[in-house]
């Protein structure tokens, strides 16, 4: 098992986004609504580090977005392991929020 190695929120962000290989996430740029939390990013770099998630190409044309993509990395075993027998309660249960709405500042 992992653990040790990855924290319980990077499993529960890739719980919610990467569970299948090819599964991609983008978010930020130009005018978006919502960030990326900073313990959300701290999950998703350990993801990058542990080979689950990696950049990749956007498909898109939004100044500054952030596009990932799930490999073949399969984590479920990892999140039974730690779960128990209620692994989507496990998953939901936490205080882990991933994305935030961006604070506008007047100028």
């Amino acid at each position: 098992m992992l653990e040790g190695e990855i924290s319980d929120d990077a499993l529960r962000f890739w719980g919610s986004f990467f569970r299948r290989p090819g599964n991609t996430l983008r978010f930020g740029g130009v005018d978006a609504k919502m960030g990326i939390t900073p313990a959300a990013r701290t999950a998703l770099n350990e993801l990058i580090l542990v080979g689950a998630v990696e950049p990749t190409e956007p498909d898109d044309q939004i100044i500054n977005r952030e596009h990932y993509i799930a490999t073949d990395l399969d984590l479920v075993d990892e999140i039974k392991y730690r779960a128990g027998d209620d692994p989507f309660t496990w998953l939901a249960d936490a205080e882990f929020v991933a994305f935030e709405r961006i604070r506008k500042t007047q100028t």
